[in-house]
């Protein structure tokens, strides 16, 4: 991860990066990244008797932590979106010499995350988890 802000932070002084450099280098650690979780999940959940197998994983990813976090990651997944749209458009005005673009940027970011998390942990609390029990009824 500090790999990725690295790369991916513009430099404070000189020219930026230029576009095609930064589209590849994050559509290339975007793969990276993807590739390496498929490959722990695949260890987590593939069968006990395959070679692929990784009991310290199946442990990991059976703790009883990970269910709220699958919850509200998947509250996050139908609302960031959407919120993050709507507070850029809210907020968006040109950069100004005193808070550079990508400051603004990450700003916006954080407080879209922080919202759409909020929206996310109310949508499962008192949506979802009622309407589950609800199915489980039938």
């Amino acid at each position: 991860i500090c790999t990725v802000c690295v790369v991916l932070v513009p430099p404070p002084e000189g020219p930026p990066p230029e576009a095609a450099v930064h589209t590849f280098v994050t559509m290339a650690l975007r793969n990276i990244y993807s590739v390496a979780v498929a490959v722990l999940l695949h260890g987590g959940l593939a069968a006990a008797d395959s070679s692929a197998a990784s009991p310290a994983l199946r442990s990991l990813f059976s703790l009883s932590i990970w269910k709220p976090i699958a919850n509200v990651s998947y509250g996050i997944n139908m609302f960031h979106f959407r919120i993050i749209m709507h507070i850029a458009y809210a907020f968006m005005r040109p950069a100004t010499q005193e808070e550079v673009g990508w400051a603004f940027v990450g700003k916006i970011y954080v407080a879209g995350l922080a919202v759409t998390t909020a929206c996310a942990w109310v949508f499962s609390g008192y949506f979802e988890a009622p309407m589950r029990k609800g199915f489980e009824r039938l």
